[in-house]
């Protein structure tokens, strides 16, 4: 097989020989250009008797698939992506993620502190798949736990405040009644 150049042009030709019964020879050119195949002949065809003409398949269009595990978490967490590609070389990652990448394997995201949202096409002889694309929606992480109070059984202004006015209401209902009871 003959693999497309990322640059400049390939030319293959194909030369058939057959001598039954008498010895005769047919060619075709075929050009390569990036994922563009032309030749000269759209078919060669067979040479005195040869049975079978020889026909080239176009390669085979890429296809790629991503998934990420999990696809929330609490702000400061990760996920792992993971892809796999058929037809391809290699694959290009975008968004929240970048560069080129084999043609299947996973990854882990980082840390993310924002819903993020990851890309991947991948690309071989016969073009470039359709991009796929994942979303991690991140969520606020919980609000830390109060502080613990100080000394043991409460504290505070409040306490102390309420303390002091539940004394002085004790104190004037004891003084009250002690009145209301006196006979001269």
């Amino acid at each position: 097989s003959v693999l497309a150049p990322t640059s400049g042009t390939i030319v293959v030709r194909l030369t058939v020989t057959d001598d039954n019964p008498v010895p005769s020879t047919d060619f075709a050119d075929l050009s390569i250009t990036s994922s563009i195949a032309t030749s000269t002949a759209p078919v060669i065809t067979p040479v005195n008797s040869c049975p079978v003409d020889l026909v080239i398949a176009p390669a085979p269009t890429p296809t790629t698939t991503l998934s990420v595990a999990p696809t929330t978490v609490t702000s400061g967490g990760s996920a792992t992506l993971t892809w796999s590609s058929t037809d391809a070389d290699t694959c290009t990652a975008g968004n929240a993620w970048a560069g080129t990448k084999t043609a299947a394997g996973n990854q882990t995201t980082g840390a993310l502190t924002a819903t993020s949202m990851f890309t991947l096409f991948c690309s071989g002889p016969g073009g470039n798949s359709t991009t796929k694309s994942v979303t991690v929606t991140v969520t606020a992480a919980p609000p830390p736990p109060p502080p613990p109070s100080s000394g043991g059984g409460g504290g505070g202004v409040l306490d102390i405040l309420s303390m002091l006015a539940l004394a002085g209401l004790l104190a004037w209902r004891h003084l009250s009644a002690r009145k209301a009871t006196r006979i001269p």
